[in-house]
């Protein structure tokens, strides 16, 4: 069973434009902090930053403002296509967050510019289930962003074809829960080892609001335990 979040995506993209961050915070400010924010503690991002949202009094001045619009939409399709991508580049993925959060700058410090809501990367761990609940149908994960965690955000794990469950995240950012066969095969019967075996898919929905939108993510742990986290 797969879990898609595209439509929170697409949501991102059509109503961004028409959203404000009235936060009682210069012009683009919110987004300057995100770019720096998830920029911290990787040199050459931090350096790409720095030219993605130049701050210099003339540096962008003569950039029409519809220019830098394109560029914003430009910005967000590029993470869209790579999100989708069969085997998305988290580097990638991060660097286009920032670069994006300099565009939103870039586009609210201008005369007549739009503010749009600032875009935050998750983080998706799983975790052991509480001792209470240690059988292998117990399944938990933690998401965290830069602001700490991710609550009220919907969790959902799946494993094999039909063995998946839910929660919304707590005021930890946690989802515990159990794996139910969401396709019943009648009595007496258990299904096949292919319909309940395979790898553990976490999905994270992400959340939008009129202040910020907590970017989707998914992270697959394979049945040796190894993570591989497919988008942030």
């Amino acid at each position: 069973m797969q879990h898609s979040t595209k439509p929170l995506l697409a949501m991102c993209f059509l109503l961004g434009a028409s959203w404000s961050l009235a936060q009682g915070k210069p012009a683009g400010q919110a987004h300057l902090d995100s770019a720096r924010a998830h920029a911290k503690g990787q040199p050459p991002l931090v350096a790409a930053m720095a030219k993605w949202c130049s701050t210099a009094e003339g540096s962008t001045a003569a950039i029409p403002l519809q220019e830098r619009t394109l560029r914003l939409l430009s910005v967000e399709a590029a993470y869209q296509r790579e999100r989708q991508a069969e085997r998305p580049d988290t580097a990638r993925l991060r660097s286009l967050v920032v670069e994006r959060e300099c565009a939103a700058f870039q586009e609210a410090r201008s005369p007549g510019g739009a503010e749009h809501p600032v875009w935050l990367l998750s983080q998706l761990r799983v975790l052991r289930p509480s001792p209470a609940h240690a059988d292998d149908l117990y399944v938990r994960a933690t998401a965290t962003n830069l602001a700490g965690p991710v609550v009220g955000s919907r969790i959902t794990f799946s494993r094999g074809l039909h063995m998946s469950c839910f929660g919304t995240t707590d005021t930890r950012g946690q989802v515990q829960c159990k794996l139910l066969d969401t396709h019943p095969h009648g009595p007496g019967s258990e299904g096949t080892h292919q319909e309940h075996a395979g790898p553990l898919v976490v999905t994270l929905a992400g959340t939008a609001d009129s202040h910020r939108i907590q970017l989707p993510a998914v992270v697959i742990q394979t049945e040796k335990g190894h993570k591989a986290a497919k988008n942030h």
